[in-house]
This record gives structure tokens, C-alpha cells and sequence, in this order.
């Protein structure tokens, strides 16, 4: 059990009248390798049974706008950068 399947559990514990639970930390999502951690570990706990397919496929469809965002960040970079570099070259011919 990883540190993901411990904090699930623990959120499963009922509390006593008048408690509230503290929030938990989670990781934010901002390079692929984030995106991979996040898959994996919905994974994990939906092939262990520790969180219902449903909410997986929910869990995951919000991974996936994120990656979708960190691509098109990136996208966005890349053409920026081009058409700099585009426009270098144009200024520099005769």
C-alpha cells in the first residue's frame, strides 16, 4: 500500500459527531511525469478495489484535461518560439 492508498483509506474512517477532516495535500499536475503519477495511481487503486470504476474514469478524465493543458502550453511555446525565429530570418533578408 502506497502513501495514495493509505490516504484514501483513512478518508474512509467515519468521523466522530462534530469532527471535520482535514484536507489532503495533493500533488499538482504540472509536467507529463505528474500526468503519469496521477494515472498510475487511479489505476492502482481501481485495480486494488479501493475506489469504484466510475470514480476512476472521472478521475482519469480530469488527468486528461490536464494533460491536454500542459500540451497546449507547450505548443503554444514551441510556435512562439518559430515564429521568432521566423521573423528573424525575414528581417535579416534583403
Amino acid at each position: 500500500m502506497d502513501d495514495d492508498d493509505a490516504l484514501y483509506l483513512a478518508n474512509e474512517v467515519p468521523l466522530p459527531p462534530g469532527w471535520v477532516r482535514a484536507p489532503q495535500r495533493v500533488k499538482r499536475i504540472s509536467d507529463m511525469a505528474g500526468v503519469l503519477r496521477e494515472i498510475n495511481s487511479i489505476y492502482g487503486a481501481a485495480r486494488r478495489g479501493m475506489i469504484p470504476a466510475a470514480d476512476a474514469s472521472r478521475l482519469a478524465n480530469v488527468v486528461d484535461i490536464a494533460r491536454r493543458s500542459l500540451e497546449s502550453g507547450d505548443l503554444e511555446k514551441r510556435l512562439k518560439s518559430l515564429e521568432a525565429q521566423l521573423g528573424a530570418r525575414q528581417g535579416n533578408d534583403p
